[in-house]
């Protein structure tokens, strides 16, 4: 199998957003839903267009 492209990502469920509006002259505060939950996976693409992924240990 001849591997294309390899490429691993971090996804975060802390991901919501939103638009944040503030006065001028002060910072703008920004709430999360304060998870901490994640999961890496990782991607290969082969040279016959098929893409296969698997979740990664941290």
């Amino acid at each position: 199998m001849v591997i294309i492209c390899l490429d691993e990502v971090h996804f975060t469920v802390d991901a919501d957003r939103c638009k944040c509006w503030a006065r001028k002259g002060t910072t703008p505060l920004v709430y999360t839903n304060g998870s901490k939950e994640a999961i890496n996976v990782g991607g290969a693409l082969t040279w016959h267009g098929k893409f296969h992924y698997q979740e990664m240990d941290r």
